[in-house]
């Protein structure tokens, strides 16, 4: 055993605070209805686990890891996770590997005047770092009401800073599929990312609540800094997602693919009374309408990329004239809007008391939509913006690899092949396409999200899904 006199400096050093406490990272493990309820220490042992997921979260501490056993875990009114940790010490929740799927059900009639949402991730100040990732879960929120809250029934609600979804499912919510903070005077929702999941079929709140409702997205989060990336968004009432508010910057949206909104939706489209209702597939802007010169301080959405998305059916009803595919609403400022596919919408482009300042919106294809480009108020198209070099209707069976198919690869010949420009450096930021081929070979660019001659389509159909009867 070490004499007290050897240990003496590096007590004196620890007392001193010039030596690092060691850390300890446990593994904890979960499966429904257990039988142990709260005791972590045994929830260390896969044989012994912990009976729930919030009691599996309340065990633990910053570099922990909490595995969800495959089963349904059923929790009202919801799951609550509010540490803060760092970078150094991430903390992991996710489905074990090798089982099925762990399933996040809320029970019926589940109803929470807070939150509403199935994972609330929220701590008690207003800018926290959780440093979570929630990975490899499914969450179906089929049973949770919200017929009177606007923000409504989410799967997920993200009010803390840097937390990543990886591979999750959010199904069935009421209105919108991932939901975020960051007004003002509210918790910052920034570094949050989202990767390779699904959001399918939110906006099952019906009829809507006034006539610009769009709720019913998959994504409502204003994060800055966000990364939205390899998603599949299908199904949603509202659309696919929003880079909206003011305090939306430096985020990016890419390679993500958005599929039957609005009319076309799971839910349909059930207008409120005598309006039609607006859905937009892919959203950008602030929420003040004011001339940045006039008010600097305002810029709205700011510094946004959003690129390589596939977009595709919202015109389910041939009287609804207000799908669009990329919408521009109050501000936007330095934002790029560069190759995406649209196709099957009212408006491939639409403004809406919009103002854009050196904002690029470029390379995107527009295929069999009413209306290409719908500029509807004076002024919008800001100083340095230029909404140029996108490809409105062309011949799809000329562009088109199997449109009718959703396979949006172009073919040999396509109309779209070195449509684009690379006068506004494209090229330095769209390196690749939505399926990961490399772009600008030579001194062209292809329009839309698909270069020519790329692999097959992106974003293939979830395997091992859960979903509950």
């Amino acid at each position: 055993m070490p004499s007290l006199r050897s240990l003496l400096p590096w007590l004196v050093g620890l007392t001193l605070g010039l030596l690092p406490l060691p850390l300890h990272a446990f593994t904890y493990y979960a499966v429904p209805s257990s039988g142990n309820t709260s005791n972590c220490v045994a929830a260390r042992n896969i044989a012994t686990p912990i009976s729930t997921a919030q009691a599996g979260i309340n065990c633990l501490a910053p570099g922990d890891t909490l595995y969800l056993r495959a089963g349904t875990y059923s929790e009202n009114p919801r799951i609550l996770y509010s540490m803060e940790s760092t970078a150094a010490q991430p903390v992991l929740v996710a489905g074990y590997p090798g089982d099925a799927r762990p399933l996040i059900l809320p029970p019926p009639g589940t109803v929470d005047s807070t939150t509403y949402a199935a994972i609330k991730i929220m701590g008690p100040g207003y800018v926290l770092d959780a440093y979570v990732t929630f990975k490899g879960i499914d969450i179906d929120n089929i049973n949770a009401s919200s017929a009177d809250n606007d923000f409504g029934s989410t799967c997920i609600l993200a009010c803390m800073q840097h937390v990543t979804f990886d591979d999750i499912t959010c199904m069935n919510s009421a209105r919108d599929g991932i939901g975020g903070c960051g007004l003002p005077n509210n918790p910052s929702s920034d570094y949050l990312t989202v990767r390779n999941s699904r959001i399918l079929w939110s906006g099952r709140h019906q009829p809507t609540m006034f006539p610009e409702d769009t709720k019913g997205i998959g994504m409502y989060a204003g994060a800055a800094y966000a990364l939205v990336e390899n998603n599949v968004f299908d199904g949603c009432r509202g659309g696919g997602f929003n880079v909206q508010y003011n305090n939306v910057h430096h985020s990016v949206y890419r390679n993500n693919l958005i599929k039957n909104v609005a009319c076309d939706s799971k839910w349909g489209c059930i207008p409120y009374p005598g309006v039609d209702t607006h859905s937009h597939a892919i959203s950008v802007g602030g929420t003040n309408i004011c001339p940045p010169e006039s008010c600097p301080q305002q810029e709205g959405a700011a510094d946004n990329q959003v690129y390589n998305n596939v977009v595709a059916h919202g015109h389910g009803s041939p009287t609804l004239v207000n799908d669009n595919c990329l919408n521009f609403w109050t501000n936007s400022t330095r934002t790029k809007v560069w190759n995406n596919t649209c196709y099957d919408f009212y408006n491939g482009i639409m403004t809406i008391s919009a103002y854009m300042v050196d904002t690029y919106v470029q390379n995107n294809i527009l295929a069999n939509v009413v209306v290409g480009v719908n500029i509807t108020n004076e002024g919008a198209v800001g100083p340095g913006s230029l909404v140029d070099f996108n490809l409105v209707n062309p011949n799809t069976t000329a562009t088109f690899v199997n449109a009718a198919g959703d396979d949006f690869r172009l073919k040999a010949g396509s109309p779209a092949i070195n449509a684009g420009t690379n006068a506004t450096g494209v090229c330095s930021i769209v390196t690749t396409d939505i399926a990961g081929t490399t772009r600008c070979i030579g001194a062209s660019i292809d329009a839309g999200a698909y270069e020519f001659g790329s692999g097959p389509p992106a974003l293939p159909a979830p395997t091992n899904l859960r979903i509950a009867p």
